[in-house]
């Protein structure tokens, strides 16, 4: 199963699941398409299955910066 997520501009983001890295790691690919109406950059990102919750948890503290609030002790 992918996962799409549009923005209200119409960008695209597509998070699909059961790709490799090279060493044969399961990995989770974050694409933005082409074919959004303006990408700022259209291109893959390969996070490992085991790093994921990293990079979850830095996009929450980057949303906690953008709306101007602390971050958690």
């Amino acid at each position: 199963m992918t996962y799409h997520y549009r923005d209200t501009d119409g960008g695209q983001l597509e998070v699909t699941p059961a790709i490799h890295l090279v060493d044969g790691q399961p990995a989770v690919e974050f694409f933005i398409p082409l074919a959004a109406p303006h990408p700022p950059q259209a291109g893959r990102v390969r996070i490992p299955v085991d790093r994921l919750e990293e990079f979850i948890a830095g996009a929450r503290d980057t949303a906690r910066q953008s709306a101007g609030q602390e971050q958690p002790a």
